[in-house]
């Protein structure tokens, strides 16, 4: 089967028109070969495992798109997994939802606000930012299965907050602000590799035995636990994130709101079996509230608001404490 074909074929599956050259932007974004965006005089973004991620995310997003269609094209034939407690009539058109906005916020993706001096990011985050509300607003009016109330809130909440930064980044830019520019768009910007992780999640979720669980955990506990800003931000390492200091503060927190939102997505995908259910919704629960202290203080950096930014660096210890516990529980 050709690409023209299978990209035919996932429009069909959701019933919607494409774009007119959406076909020839998605090509383009999967084949066309690295480009290295030659250096200007002006800001360049001080990402850090970020700016790997986003980059990677186009070459990724090819995969999360074929598996999406091969889900697609056995959903009417297969029975699949279905959650407990609820039927196949709220399961499917979740994740009908979810399929459909990651792949109308990835066609509207582009390569812009990766620099200060990029006159193109407005019109870009533009485009973005309409996609991203999009899905936020029909996943409004839909609900969400039992087993996906937690990772659904966590999607709503991101896809919002990168609204919120990408018209923070583009405010910053015209104002001539270029630390805030660049922690703006870090934020928004990881929104990307998110909805790449969540909705493959949420798409290709099932079952696992009480041994996998198990050793999913630990894994992802010991990734965090490697990762050296989650130890400064969620420990209890002083910080000087004073003044102008914030701005580098905010792109740090990124990256330990990555590894978060990660180890809820590993827990999506690989659910736990019935023994374990209980302890699966404790862990989930205190990840969520640990991505969401994580979001506060971003939103706190951004707004310049140390005070704040203190505040929500509290609850994230206090929620990652939590989660430390609830890996040991599910491990007894």
């Amino acid at each position: 089967m050709d690409d023209r074909t299978l990209f035919n074929r996932f429009h069909e599956a959701f019933d919607i028109q494409p774009r007119p050259g959406s076909y020839d932007r998605m090509r383009i974004a999967l084949t066309a070969p690295s480009v290295v965006l030659k250096r200007r005089p002006g800001f360049r973004l001080r990402f850090t495992k970020m700016g790997f991620r986003v980059a990677a995310a186009l070459a990724v997003a090819v995969l999360v798109i074929v598996a999406l269609v091969a889900f697609l094209a056995l959903h009417r034939s297969m029975t699949g997994y279905v959650p407990a407690n609820n039927g196949q009539g709220i399961l499917k058109p979740y994740q009908m939802v979810t399929a459909r906005g990651h792949f109308a916020q990835f066609m509207a993706q582009s390569n812009h606000c990766y620099y200060f001096t990029d006159t193109a990011c407005p019109a870009a985050t533009e485009r973005f930012n309409a996609a991203l509300q999009s899905w936020l607003d029909e996943l409004s009016s839909t609900k969400a299965p039992p087993e996906f109330t937690k990772v659904d809130a966590m999607l709503r909440a991101h896809l919002a907050q990168s609204v919120v930064d990408g018209n923070i980044t583009v405010a910053a830019q015209k104002a001539g602000n270029a630390p805030l520019f660049e922690a703006a768009a870090a934020a928004h910007l990881d929104v990307r590799p998110f909805s790449d992780a969540i909705s493959a999640a949420i798409a290709g979720a099932r079952p696992t035995s009480a041994g996998d669980y198990r050793s999913n955990v630990t894994d992802q506990l010991d990734l965090f636990n490697s990762c050296t800003p989650c130890g400064r931000y969620a420990g209890r390492d002083q910080l000087d994130c004073a003044g102008p200091k914030i701005d580098k503060c905010v792109i740090d927190v990124v990256s330990v709101d990555a590894q978060i939102y990660n180890f809820e997505t590993a827990l999506v995908l690989k659910a736990p079996p019935s023994s374990l259910a209980a302890k699966d919704a404790a862990l989930q629960t205190d990840l969520i509230n640990a991505d969401s202290a994580a979001l506060a203080m971003i939103r706190a950096g951004l707004a310049g608001d140390i005070s704040a930014f203190n505040s929500a660096r509290a609850s994230l210890q206090i929620s990652i404490s939590a989660v430390q516990l609830d890996a040991a529980a599910v491990q007894s």
